[in-house]
């Protein structure tokens, strides 16, 4: 396989090398310093963030839980499930033969093809993302937003909710993390968010912010997709 490639529900990204972290510039923090080469074996990310119909069949067969009265299943099947803690969000994955995406196979689909900070490209408007800025307050249903879909076709990789992916968070740790199929540091107390969402500013929809959150917090913006990782 040389480029990625859709398969089922499950964008394809071959074994590569991409340069992760952010170079300088507006918006660069630290945490996301200094850029680094990994090589990163093949593996396949969820074309959209998992949906509330999809979270509520986890729900029925007994394997998810879910805490806040806010999700109601079946009233808003399209939209993505949020306020799901990082365990739920891992139970998910493995309940359907998948697991969360690690940071850099994270990053990896958000950089894809594109030429600028943001998955799609260099400019950023609500054409491309739910994010702060255009003002709906709440996420948006799978297929929307088109203009905002990667090279390769994902969804969603900035704004609308932000993301559990598998690591642990540290801030220096792109400073010493290995150069092949880094898998994050040993766990302490907080886990990474990526993405941004629907009450992020621009700056945190770039393909290289993190943010570190704890781990049982249930938040109203944060939901998931999953990943395969290929032979």
């Amino acid at each position: 396989m040389a480029a990625p490639g859709q398969v089922g529900d499950l964008i394809a990204f071959p074994r590569k090398a991409f340069d992760m972290g952010c170079a300088g510039g507006a918006g660069c923090t630290s945490d996301a310093q200094p850029v680094h080469t990994v090589m990163l074996g093949g593996f396949a990310i969820e074309r959209s963030e998992v949906t509330q119909a999809a979270y509520a069949r986890c729900l029925a067969d007994g394997e998810c839980t879910f805490t806040p009265a806010s999700f109601t299943p079946g009233s808003a099947p399209d939209l993505p499930v949020r306020g799901i803690a990082w365990a739920e969000a891992d139970t998910y994955c493995r309940h359907v033969g998948r697991c969360l995406p690690t940071e850099a196979e994270w990053e990896r689909a958000a950089r894809d093809l594109a030429a600028g900070p943001y998955p799609w490209g260099a400019t950023l408007d609500c054409q491309h993302a739910d994010y702060a800025t255009c003002g709906l307050g709440a996420p948006v249903a799978s297929a929307a937003l088109p203009g905002g879909d990667t090279p390769s076709g994902v969804h969603h990789m900035a704004g609308n909710v932000r993301e559990w992916v598998a690591d642990c968070f540290q801030a220096d740790y792109y400073a010493h993390s290995p150069p092949s199929d880094p898998a994050g540091p040993p766990c302490t107390s907080t886990r990474v968010l990526r993405g941004g969402s629907f009450r992020s500013p621009a700056d945190a929809l770039t393909a290289w912010h993190r943010e570190a959150e704890d781990p049982l917090h249930v938040l109203d913006d944060v939901g998931v997709r999953c990943a395969i990782t290929l032979p």
